[in-house]
């Protein structure tokens, strides 16, 4: 772990918990949920202190799944109308997005085993409203959480984490559309390092 070496990551994560909405009133219900993330990152060390390496990382995020996404049911007309359809229906959601912004600090830099802490933010387009049927498909993101990286080699490592994952929409099209949504995400990455 030397200023200047560089990493590649490969990185899924899932997150089996209920998500939670910051939306106030319960007006859509945004449980039984699962979110999996499949993630590239790109890292260069950009120091090390006193047993501390700092690593800036670039992220990119091909496909982000959310199960059972709550989404505009089309053959509702109102309802009376319609008095049988439901508003709202269930579907699987897709999505891509980057994080520009990812610091990874890592602790006994210079042991097998390195406890970390990372945070970061970034973009999330998705193909249907998330995480509330009247939000937009553009999203923010962000990031916070920690884990251990275990070294199998100078040039291998595996990490196994956690992550507080946070999405919403910045309040763009007012606050009806930016109810954020937060998932618990529980990863696995596998890591090159090189120089």
């Amino acid at each position: 772990m030397r200023r200047g070496n560089k990493t590649f990551s490969v990185e899924y994560g899932i997150s089996p918990l209920n998500p939670s909405n910051f939306a106030g009133p319960k007006e859509f219900d945004v449980y039984g949920r699962d979110l999996h993330l499949f993630s590239f990152r790109f890292g260069r060390i950009i120091g090390t202190r006193k047993n501390v390496s700092y690593e800036y990382m670039f992220g990119v995020t091909p496909l982000a799944i959310f199960t059972k996404n709550e989404v505009v049911n089309k053959d509702f007309v109102s309802p009376t109308a319609t008095p049988r359809v439901p508003p709202t229906k269930r579907e699987t959601t897709y999505g891509t997005g980057f994080q520009p912004v990812n610091f990874k600090f890592m602790f006994f830099a210079k042991n097998r085993l390195k406890p970390y802490a990372q945070v970061g933010a970034g973009i999330l387009v998705t193909n249907k409203a998330v995480p509330v049927p009247r939000s937009t498909l553009f999203q923010l993101t962000g990031d916070y959480g920690g884990g251990l990286m275990y070294m199998l080699s100078p040039k291998r490592a595996v990490n196994l984490g956690y992550k507080y994952f946070h999405i919403s929409n910045g309040n763009i099209n007012g606050k009806i559309n930016n109810p954020g949504f937060n998932a618990n995400v529980f990863y696995i990455n596998y890591s090159f390092l090189f120089r």
